[in-house]
């Protein structure tokens, strides 16, 4: 039995420290990212289908080692009341960095898709990387409650900067998938979590920089995008009819 280290927690609060299952499974969830990554990121020359179809495989490893974990690393995002040592919860955060990492190079529309389509669709990717970026910020809101995040490990920054990469995307394109939820909530989440991590690691401050650069970016490319569509359109409505050509 263990009483984390840094927790705001009642004092009374007793969790059993499963850090060597932890570890274990840690390495598992590694190893199988580890194998895809190198062709997923483009470093190696293969076809967009044997992509999509490697991209499949560590999916579903990733979904059965998640299903496949004891209840001692499991963690209810449903359930406020829940009490969870804060390496469990880091696993956690972990498992849906590694689910945007794979679905991310499959959210464009055409630029990774193989033709003829096969598979899943870019939209399940968007989706399903905007509903791990949702799973880490209300990770990160428990764990910043339970333990604050002075503690954490540094791996936390990549996490949350990964879902709040994802979360800018969404919502300056106003992509909202399958989800019902407010995205910018999760987003301010995590900006205010690198913001709070800065103060103890230097890379979370340059990553939130990094951050509303790109944001700032993306709205400027789409207030362009969305002025030249609207005087192409206003062109062609304000465009008289065609004249006959006559044969003098």
């Amino acid at each position: 039995m263990s009483t984390p280290v840094g927790s705001v927690a009642a004092p009374t609060l007793r969790l059993n420290d499963p850090t060597e299952l932890v570890s274990r499974n840690w390495i598992d969830l590694c190893e199988i990212v580890s194998g895809s990554s190198l062709t997923l990121f483009g470093f190696i020359n293969v076809t967009k289908h044997a992509v999509q179809a490697l991209a499949e495989k560590a999916v579903e490893r990733l979904r059965n080692w998640h299903n496949g974990l004891p209840p001692e690393l499991q963690v209810e995002l449903g359930n406020e009341g829940g009490e969870y040592v804060p390496h469990v919860l880091l696993l956690q955060m972990q498992y849906h960095q590694f689910m945007i990492y794979i679905h991310r190079p499959f959210i464009s529309k055409y630029r990774s898709q193989p033709y003829p389509p096969v598979g899943p669709s870019y939209n399940h990717a968007r989706t399903t990387c905007m509903e791990s970026a949702v799973a880490i910020s209300q990770l990160l809101t428990r764990y910043r409650s339970a333990y604050t995040l002075r503690l954490i490990n540094v791996q936390a920054v990549s996490i949350v900067f990964s879902a709040a990469l994802i979360l800018v995307f969404a919502t300056v394109s106003e992509i909202r998938g399958d989800t019902n939820v407010d995205l910018n909530t999760h987003l301010s989440t995590c900006c205010r979590g690198l913001a709070e991590l800065g103060k103890t690691f230097q890379n979370a401050t340059r990553a939130l920089e990094v951050l509303l650069s790109i944001k700032r970016a993306w709205q400027a490319k789409l207030l362009v995008d969305v002025g030249s569509k609207r005087r192409s359109s206003s062109i062609r409505t304000h465009k008289g009819p065609a004249k006959k050509r006559t044969i003098s």
